[in-house]
């Protein structure tokens, strides 16, 4: 990852796009496609989302966007830096909701329950 100048996932079967947040996490911008879990992580701020209209389409803008990469990189230089610092709040955020699920529910083994926070 690190010799990557991005991470580019064109993909609609990605539900939750931790592949993005472990680029995020290396400073690395992130191109994906505006649909499931990576729709929810990538932001002009980090990379880019591309629209689901065509295959074509994708494509051709799979291929512009690339080309900005190495034809503008002032435009993308201050993306890995906020790529890595949203990657931070996103996993500690996760972290934190799955260790408080994991104490309740540690919590409520001796009654044979199974809670969730909200």
């Amino acid at each position: 990852m690190q010799k990557a100048h991005a991470l580019c996932l064109p993909s609609v079967r990605e539900s939750g796009g931790a592949v993005l947040l472990e680029a995020m996490s290396s400073a690395r911008p992130v191109i994906a496609l505006d649909y499931g879990g990576p729709a929810e992580i990538v932001n002009a701020q980090v990379g880019a989302l591309v629209a689901m209209q065509t295959p074509e389409q994708v494509t051709a803008d799979l291929y512009h966007l690339l080309i900005d990469i190495f034809e503008h990189p002032a435009l993308w230089e201050k993306r890995p830096i906020q790529a890595r610092k949203e990657a931070e709040e996103k996993i500690h955020k996760m972290y934190d909701y799955l260790l408080k699920n994991y104490i309740i529910n540690a919590a409520a083994a001796s009654k044979n329950v199974l809670l969730r926070s909200e």
